[in-house]
């Protein structure tokens, strides 16, 4: 709890309800908090904080303060920095392992996809052990868990953590659970019906009509495959710009997500029926930002650090937009603030600077 007395309670509370999209690979990602989710993280502190003087903390400690309150940026890095000696910790994969069966304990998704993978492939700090990987998705698929049913049909088709390779009954358990209106199930068919993989063969038509099923229901992933699938030719839908463009459009009155994203791909690129527009991609982000859109505020904030997404790179520009939007509490911001304060990484406009990220104090 050490960390807990020395970085400021405003640092805290602004950071407490982060959040990142996944979609971004290779930086840190927020995520709710393993023992109860970001309402219990926010009173993870004690009262009396900011009693003691404050001092530089390391990048260890940081991290470790941010993992305690269920970070999960934090987590990954704390795990990653025992099992590949970074961050100021010494290589010690049974304290890797140890934190994240922990984690498992609490309930957290992710720890129990790690351990599932760690076992399968010698990650995370786990031995590999085909044998203890398949018992473990055994015993999670029997309740339920969509990790693991993953895993097992991922297993069944190609012969993975510990299973034989046994397409045919890869397709039984597919179709068991698409009898149940399982939408991650029915995805696995739809690829499977796509590519010919899992035990089935090809059948654009059909993979077409299941994917439309539950586009009509409003399903996100379902959504975001009918407009990739439109504008390349996937999940059996015949390559269409035009009906891309269509889609996305009357997508963008709901505020959908993954059509605002395609727009801004589209008019910087020229991708999804759009001509390349950068002018017109600057004035869609920063309308949708104005209105406090999460994914227009983190094009925005990318587009100034490095000078994409049509916007000219203003460092400084991007510094003022970050510290205003975090100020607010804006948790997109305050992640952006944090990742290059704690990390230095070219991919925020913030430099590493530790005093700050331990000390930061509200005006407010």
């Amino acid at each position: 709890m050490k960390f807990l007395h020395l970085i400021s309670a405003s640092l805290l509370i602004s950071t407490a309800c982060y959040a990142m999209d996944p979609e971004q690979r290779g930086h840190p990602a927020g995520g709710a908090h393993a023992g109860g989710g970001a309402a219990a993280a926010a009173h993870a502190y004690p009262q009396e904080l900011a009693t003691t003087a404050p001092r530089q903390l390391t990048q260890r400690e940081l991290i470790d303060g941010f993992a305690e309150l269920g970070h999960e940026w934090a987590i990954n890095n704390k795990i990653d920095g025992l099992t590949n000696r970074r961050y100021g910790y010494t290589q010690n994969p049974e304290a890797a392992r140890n934190f994240n069966d922990q984690l498992i304990e609490q309930g957290n998704p992710e720890a129990i996809r790690r351990k599932i993978d760690g076992l399968g492939y010698g990650r995370y700090g786990y031995e590999q052990n085909p044998e203890q990987a398949r018992a473990l998705i055994e015993e999670l698929t029997a309740a339920g868990n969509p990790t693991a049913i993953d895993r097992k049909i991922d297993g069944l088709a190609n012969g993975s953590y510990g299973y034989t390779r046994n397409p045919e009954e890869a397709r039984a358990l597919i179709e068991e659970l698409v009898e149940q209106r399982n939408a991650q199930a029915i995805f696995r068919k739809i690829d499977g019906l796509e590519g010919g993989s899992y035990g089935y063969a090809k059948n654009h038509a059909e993979a077409r009509q299941l994917n439309d099923q539950l586009a009509e229901q409003g399903n996100a992933q379902a959504i975001r495959r009918k407009i990739d699938g439109l504008a390349y030719g996937r999940y059996g839908y015949a390559r269409n710009p035009t009906q891309a463009r269509a889609l996305i459009e009357e997508l963008i009155e709901q505020e959908n997500e993954k059509a605002i994203k395609c727009k801004i791909y589209g008019l910087t690129r020229g991708d999804y029926g759009y001509e390349q527009n950068p002018a017109q991609a600057i004035a869609f982000i920063d309308v949708f930002a104005a209105k406090g859109n999460q994914t227009a505020i983190e094009f925005k904030l990318r587009g100034l650090n490095a000078g994409v997404y049509g916007y000219e790179q203003n460092r400084e520009q991007a510094i003022a937009f970050i510290d205003l939007l975090a100020a607010e509490r804006n948790q997109t911001a305050i992640e952006f603030k944090l990742r290059g304060l704690i990390f230095g990484t070219n991919s925020t406009p913030h430099t590493r600077n530790l005093v700050t990220a331990g000390v930061i104090k509200s005006e407010t």
